[in-house]
């Protein structure tokens, strides 16, 4: 099992790879949706066990330089899409730039 640190520095690693940069997508969504508050991004997490964990990193919109994460770890499955509006509970640390990263560690989505 990674410590707690090795897990951190593996979420900060991936949370500042390019792949955040992404393009925009091809068809934008129309002007009367609201921007997204969080940008999505799905990974794989490799474990010492050899077991790979279903992560989901959530970057405020925009936000740019180093962000403190907050990290969620739930047997019950990721989102699969960003929220369309910030759920309430997620208004505070948004508003301070946090990386919300929600990984599943179960049996039926790790690998």
């Amino acid at each position: 099992m990674a410590t707690t640190r090795e897990l951190v520095w593996t979420v900060l690693a991936l949370a500042a790879a390019p792949a955040l940069a992404q393009s925009p997508p091809a068809n934008p969504a129309p002007q009367a949706s609201p921007a997204p508050a969080f940008t999505y991004q799905e990974v794989m997490i490799p474990m010492r066990d050899g077991a790979r964990l279903q992560t989901v990193i959530l970057t405020p919109a925009g936000a740019h330089g180093p962000l403190p994460i907050l990290i969620q770890r739930t047997p019950y499955g990721v989102p699969d899409r960003a929220p369309p509006s910030i759920p309430p509970n997620f208004v505070e640390l948004e508003k301070d730039g946090y990386i919300l990263v929600i990984q599943a560690r179960s049996r039926a989505v790790a690998t």
